[in-house]
C-alpha cells in the first residue's frame, strides 16, 4: 500500500467505526491530543469519546465521502466531502428507518501525524456546506 492509501484507509475506517457506533475503535485512530472542531472544539481522545458516547443509541448514521483527495503540504491532509444521512430507529419496529435524505453535506479536512509507523488523525475541520431544514 502507498502513504496516500493508507491515509486513505484511516479515513475510511474512522468514518466506518462512527457509524457502526465502535466508538471506542473510532478514537484509536486519533492522536492523543487530537483537536475536533464540531458544533463545539473537542480536544483530546477522551473529550472525543464522551461526545460520541453521548449521542443517542438508537441514532443510525451513514457517512458518504466522496471527492477525497490527500495533499502532502507540511503535514499530510486528507480532503474531502462528506454527505451525512441519519435516522433514529424504533427498536419496536422491524422495518428500516426512513433517514428523510441527506442530513448535511460537510467539506472536511482531518490532518495527520506519523507515530510509531503509524498515521494518526491530530485535527478534523468540518465545514458545513449544506444543512436539511429541520421539519
Amino acid at each position: 500500500m502507498t502513504e496516500a492509501q493508507v491515509l486513505s484507509e484511516r479515513v475510511y475506517q474512522f468514518w466506518r467505526t462512527l457509524d457502526l457506533g465502535e466508538y471506542h475503535k473510532t478514537v484509536s485512530l486519533l492522536a492523543a491530543n487530537c483537536i475536533w472542531h464540531r458544533e463545539v472544539v473537542l480536544q483530546g481522545r477522551d473529550a472525543i469519546l464522551n461526545a460520541l458516547e453521548s449521542r443517542p443509541a438508537n441514532m443510525l448514521t451513514r457517512h458518504q465521502i466522496n471527492n477525497l483527495r490527500i495533499i502532502w503540504d507540511d503535514v499530510p491532509t486528507a480532503q474531502f466531502l462528506i454527505t451525512t444521512f441519519g435516522a433514529i430507529a424504533n427498536k419496536s419496529v422491524a422495518a428500516t428507518p426512513d433517514c428523510g435524505g441527506p442530513a448535511a453535506v460537510v467539506d472536511v479536512e482531518m490532518r495527520f501525524t506519523e507515530i510509531d509507523k503509524h498515521y494518526l488523525i491530530t485535527e478534523i475541520r468540518n465545514q458545513l456546506i449544506f444543512l436539511r431544514p429541520q421539519s
